[in-house]
């Protein structure tokens, strides 16, 4: 784990360069991220990538949701090729927060 990183992509062997591409093209070996207290993007290598994703649910205008629950680690799973990340048995929505109260007047 490290404070103040955000993961911007995934780092596959598909997108190394020809010299350093993997055996297997689909294989994940770290991610690139955004070192924010210097403004730039590093690769971070490891031998296991686990994606926390926090879930999307700002992606409503209504929600109880943090901000950050954008979807962003999703899109990256997506994008890396591991399918559709959003299955009906693992989201939820709550529809009192996501529709407004209709405003009345007396």
């Amino acid at each position: 784990m490290l404070d103040d990183h955000l993961a911007v992509d995934l780092l596959l062997g598909s997108r190394l360069t020809p010299r350093r591409r993997a055996v297997r093209p689909d294989t994940c070996w770290g991610a690139y991220v955004l070192e924010r207290d210097r403004d730039r993007i590093e690769p971070i290598t490891a031998k296991v990538t686990v994606l926390a994703t926090g879930g999307c649910g700002k992606v409503y205008l209504y929600t109880t949701n943090p901000d950050v629950a954008t979807g962003d680690g999703m899109a990256m799973a997506y994008r890396a090729g591991a399918g559709s990340p959003i299955s009906s048995s693992c989201s939820s929505i709550r529809p009192a927060s996501t529709i407004p109260a209709p405003s009345r007047s007396c």
